[in-house]
């Protein structure tokens, strides 16, 4: 009920810093307290499935609804829209349809009336660029068995993806499962496909639990949401309860 209640309150600190009310408030950035606006989307659209652990998903999906906009990010939506998916499957085209608006939305911008497109290459383009890189690096031996080391990307990165002259200079892959790669090679990943493996018997269609997993993993693709400490502790008590099925 608590996490709950947070992320109303993020929506309603998202409003306010778009409105530039003087409430925790700095011009013309909305990211609730999470720290950048990103993280409040995917925080909000882990919470979107979690919302109907109780009779009222719909009123809590409907009021993180604004933060989730006002977020602006296309990782955002997506956990949103895979979080409801799992909790109500029969929801597919208007959870398809309200991600094609939340992508328009994201690449889109409206100015004086004009439409102004934002090449996708800007943001996912550049990601991808660091993703081969990684992956390249990771081919050698032995980091492709055991990689290069925890958080040696943060440190790593700076310097070859300035050596390569990538367009962005990422202290993070933006693709967890990568970095993840990078840092722990296929040891690493075995590992955490049997821990996840292992939790087989506590997941099941329409638990908003694992839909906010799902959600998380999903975000994961595309930004860093095991970095961000609310959305961690978030992924953590889900983790606790399904485990606790296991029992």
């Amino acid at each position: 009920s608590l996490a709950l209640a947070a992320g109303i309150f993020q929506s309603l600190l998202a409003v306010s810093q778009w409105r530039e009310w003087p409430v925790l408030n700095l011009p013309g950035q909305v990211f609730g307290t999470i720290g950048h606006r990103t993280g409040l989307g995917i925080y909000l659209g882990m919470l979107v499935p979690l919302g109907f652990l109780t009779d009222y998903g719909w009123i809590l999906t409907t009021l993180y609804l604004p933060g989730l906009i006002l977020a602006r990010s296309s990782v955002g939506y997506a956990a949103a829209a895979t979080g409801l998916l799992w909790v109500q499957p029969h929801l597919w085209p208007f959870a398809g349809a309200a991600f094609v608006a939340g992508m328009l939305h994201r690449f889109v911008k409206w100015n004086g009336g004009h439409v102004k497109q934002r090449l996708l290459n800007d943001s996912w383009g550049a990601r991808f660029n660091v993703w081969t890189v990684a992956l390249w690096k990771t081919q050698r031996w032995p980091f492709w068995l055991v990689g290069h080391g925890g958080d040696s990307f943060h440190e790593d990165g700076r310097t070859w993806i300035y050596n390569h002259k990538l367009s962005e200079e990422y202290k993070e892959a933006h693709n967890d499962y990568v970095e993840f790669l990078y840092e722990y090679g296929l040891l690493g990943v075995g590992a955490m496909v049997w821990f996840a493996w292992s939790l087989r018997a506590g997941v099941y269609q329409g638990d908003p639990m694992t839909g906010a997993l799902l959600a998380m993993l999903t975000a994961s693709l595309g930004n860093f949401p095991v970095r961000v400490a609310p959305i961690v502790g978030l992924a953590g008590l889900c983790l606790i309860a399904i485990m606790r099925r296991l029992g």
